[in-house]
């Protein structure tokens, strides 16, 4: 019995006993965007200034105006431009290497900073409004939308435990944002269907968010 034969035996498939990888830093934005349906593929071109969060533009001497053309902020990554002194912050927090330094491997880590980046991020929550915004005007009923949800982040159908803790997740998220009484317009589908309240609304939000910080969505085996 050789070695992968043996891992075999004591740990199931070979699948399950290999080193699961999780994307690069420019792999990451730009499946957020793919999500969203805003990504543009066109390739070549000069490098473009992508969005920098507020934040950063109100406070940060080195930080660069985004490009007029709205259809160039949501080019791929590797087109936006690239400054030494202030690298952006998604690809930062993703381990984009330092572009002082030379870089032979990149590292692969994983830190609270990652997390809020996705959870509290301006990317990430504007592309998840806009995934959900997508998804409700192309499906009818939460079981399609959660089935092509689980189908666009996954490459998979939802299980049937997956399918039904999604479908309590939006009615009990949607209470949850009744009883705050109150609904940021950026945590809405974009568009918003007039059919919804803005609680039901924000609940598509918020899975379709969960999906994209979620270890299946951002690790490849």
């Amino acid at each position: 019995m050789n070695c992968a034969e043996r891992l075999v035996k004591l740990f199931g498939s070979q699948a399950e006993v290999a080193r699961r990888l999780r994307l690069e830093a420019e792999s990451v934005r730009d499946s957020l965007y793919a999500l969203s349906g805003r990504l543009d593929e066109t390739m070549y071109g000069p490098s473009v200034y992508l969005k920098l969060p507020a934040a950063l533009m109100a406070n940060s001497v080195q930080a660069w105006s985004p490009d007029a053309s709205g259809a160039n902020l949501h080019r791929r990554s590797i087109y936006g431009f690239q400054k030494r002194n202030l690298r952006h912050p998604l690809l930062a927090a993703f381990d984009q290497p330092d572009l002082y330094l030379s870089c032979g491997v990149r590292a692969s880590t994983l830190t609270p900073t990652q997390s809020l980046a996705l959870l509290n991020g301006h990317e990430a929550t504007e592309q998840a409004a806009a995934w959900a915004g997508r998804l409700l005007g192309q499906t009818f009923g939460d079981d399609q939308f959660v089935h092509r949800a689980w189908l666009e982040a996954y490459c998979r159908q939802p299980t049937a435990a997956e399918l039904a803790m999604a479908r309590k997740f939006l009615a009990d998220q949607a209470e949850r944002v009744s009883a705050a009484d109150h609904v940021v317009g950026t945590s809405l589908p974009q568009p918003c269907p007039s059919c919804l309240s803005p609680p039901q609304a924000a609940a598509y939000v918020d899975l379709c968010h969960a999906l994209m910080n979620s270890n299946e969505f951002l690790y490849r085996d």
